[in-house]
């Protein structure tokens, strides 16, 4: 089967992809590894058939060609995971602040991307981030008022949690990964196909329980999901609609999906 399916190498995407390597093998489809604003260009350019893409890449790519979601599977989280973390110094933010400077190692991501939006949503601040690798205590030390990466360091003092910080503001779920595809360059078999790249003896969702952090604890629970149902779908169009609002893309796409949505929806 000559399709080329992009996916991300980051690790936060593996739920998705267990099995992919071998699924395209046996089916006799390429398998593009690459960061995910690759996949989503490689999407646009015919590079690709099918990727896995964040909100943004599709709502940016879709606006200029025909894309269609492929409603099989899809990574969400849902308050507290773990997955990707808000560092904020001690000293850098007084009552009335109203500016920040922010960095993170992987500014373009999408994840990095709304952490520092709910961030200045949520607090009413006015932030400039900037890339620069290194440590958080070492960013810190470079003059930096917050500090935006992947994962959770427990010896930071202060450390919001990107998907509670959402959930808490938004009350509802951030979608971070679906499948899109062009719709006439894929087989009618392409959801059983991507389907099969899950792990099928993994858990659709995953509880995250709270650690202590310097000996406290609220006992928050979170669930990183990989099911696609109605709310996904919505939440999803939600989020690219505050992607507008943001003025991320230039205007609102639509959620339209794969063997349902023939025309924009108005």
């Amino acid at each position: 089967m000559s399709i080329v399916i992009a996916v991300p190498s980051h690790p936060i995407f593996e739920p998705l992809l267990t099995n992919a390597e071998d699924v395209c093998k046996s089916i006799g489809a390429r398998l593009l590894r690459g960061t995910e604003q690759e996949c989503s260009t490689w999407l646009a350019r015919h590079v690709a058939d099918v990727a896995l893409v964040t909100p943004f890449g599709y709502a940016r790519e879709s606006l200029k060609t025909d894309l269609r979601i492929v409603p099989v599977n899809a990574l969400t989280l849902d308050a507290l995971t773990y997955t990707g973390s808000i560092y904020l110094h001690k000293n850098s933010f007084a009552a009335n602040a109203r500016e920040a400077r922010c960095v993170s190692p992987a500014k373009e991501d999408f994840l990095m991307m709304m952490g520092a939006a709910v961030l200045s949503e949520k607090f009413d601040l006015e932030l400039t981030v900037e890339k620069e690798q290194g440590s958080v205590s070492d960013l810190f030390r470079a003059g930096y008022d917050a500090v935006l990466d992947y994962g959770f360091d427990s010896a930071a003092e202060i450390a919001l949690d990107i998907s509670d910080e959402w959930s808490d503001y938004f009350g509802e779920l951030l979608p971070v990964a679906v499948w899109a595809c062009r719709p006439e360059e894929v087989p009618e078999t392409i959801g059983e196909i991507l389907s099969a790249f899950r792990n099928p003896d993994e858990p659709v969702t995953r509880d995250i329980e709270e650690a202590e952090h310097h000996g406290t604890t609220a006992q928050r629970i979170g669930v990183v999901s990989t099911a696609w149902n109605d709310e996904v779908e919505e939440a999803l169009q939600r989020t690219i609609e505050l992607l507008f609002y943001w003025q991320f893309i230039p205007s609102v796409a639509a959620t339209k999906l794969w063997m349902r949505d023939v025309v924009e929806r108005l």
